[in-house]
């Protein structure tokens, strides 16, 4: 499912940046190391809502929320995902999105958005969420709350352990930003942000 970023007309001459923000977000997908999504085994993987609508903004409304800074936040929505699978498993959350930098994701063509994941439950019972880079099998951050960088990934965690289970529960909030000069227009702007949330089984064997 995918969602995507919609402007609307400009009115009384004001400079519309941007309407139907981050609307990115999402296919939503899920892989395994074993098995394809077509394989009765695998995670599934669901959002409360595929796209967040951010409605119209001019850049006088933009400034007035953001009084400093060279970055204009648009706000901040959340999202729940659900990663439900027949078979406990030790699971890795990632989001697949362009890069903008080493702790977020673009928005529109130098806009950058960013993703906070907290609230996580394993099964029922609440978790720390622990952040993983590339092969490393043991969690390099642990904390309820997570801000999730690109090429980086969230697992659960208890009592500062990887934990396997069915069902993973957790809240994302996005905040999309734009910088002050790319919100200078001269008329109707689209920006957007496009992103896949993946879930992947580990190595167990490796990981026990």
């Amino acid at each position: 499912m995918r969602a995507f970023l919609i402007a609307t007309n400009a009115k009384n001459g004001h400079r519309i940046l941007a309407a139907g923000v981050l609307t990115a977000l999402l296919f939503t997908s899920c892989e395994t190391t074993q098995a394809s999504a077509a394989n009765e085994k695998a995670c599934r993987v669901q959002l409360s809502a595929s796209s967040l609508d951010y409605g119209r903004e001019t850049r006088g409304q933009l400034l007035a929320k953001n009084p400093y800074g060279h970055l204009l936040s648009l706000g901040k929505k959340a999202v729940v995902v659900t990663v439900t699978c027949p078979t406990a498993q030790y699971l890795t959350l990632l989001l697949q999105a362009a890069v903008a930098d080493a702790e977020a994701f673009r928005f529109g063509d130098n806009g950058r958005f960013t993703v906070v994941l907290s609230h996580a439950q394993l099964d029922g019972k609440e978790v720390h969420l622990g952040r993983v880079k590339g092969n490393a099998l043991s969690p390099d951050a642990s904390s309820p709350t997570l801000k999730l960088h690109p090429s980086e990934g969230a697992i659960p965690l208890l009592n500062g352990h990887s934990v396997s289970g069915k069902n993973f529960t957790l809240q994302a909030v996005f905040e999309p930003y734009v910088t002050a000069d790319a919100s200078k227009v001269g008329d109707v702007t689209q920006w957007q942000g496009v992103g896949t949330f993946e879930i992947i089984e580990q190595a167990i064997k490796r990981r026990k």
